[in-house]
């Protein structure tokens, strides 16, 4: 009988859980666009702990996408690696803790400046080119 109690509070508390995070029954997804003016050869490897998207190369106009899974606990890091031209930057283009704020859709544009982030009509910058 307690063994019985026991499963049943754990499996109300997984529930539970599952229930205040409705939106991570759905993938979220990250999209990556080359918006460079000039016709750089734009590489883009973007990665996490568990998975490598692989390095693409992004042709002015092309883009990358990639789904995934949010863990429960707000630890998805996706981070990119972009490079052309002699210059480099890094971003973050996925936090699990600001989920919140992204939704299930991060869209980014990379420009001659750097990446920004689009929200809406606007435009946040995340990264700047390196030379």
């Amino acid at each position: 009988m307690m063994m019985m109690m026991r499963k049943l509070v754990v499996l109300a508390a997984t529930l539970l859980i599952m229930a205040a995070r409705p939106s991570d029954a759905f993938p979220s997804t990250v999209y990556i666009e080359n918006w460079m003016t000039t016709d750089r050869a734009l590489s883009a490897h973007c990665r996490s702990r568990d998975s490598d998207i692989g390095e693409h190369g992004l042709p002015m106009g092309a883009h990358l996408e990639w789904s995934f899974e949010l863990d429960m606990f707000d630890r998805t890091l996706f981070w990119c690696d972009l490079a052309a031209a002699g210059e480099w930057l890094r971003f973050d283009a996925y936090k699990g803790k600001d989920s919140h704020k992204l939704g299930s859709f991060a869209h980014y544009v990379v420009k001659d400046d750097g990446v920004y982030l689009l929200d809406g009509e606007n435009e946040q910058l995340k990264g700047q080119w390196n030379h």
